[in-house]
């Protein structure tokens, strides 16, 4: 597994969260 950076990291996640909550 390659160091993912933290911001790119945060980024994704929250894209995640707000996608996750769009969905419902």
């Amino acid at each position: 597994m390659r160091p993912v950076p933290p911001r790119r990291f945060c980024r994704a996640v929250r894209r995640l969260d707000a996608e996750a909550l769009a969905a419902f």
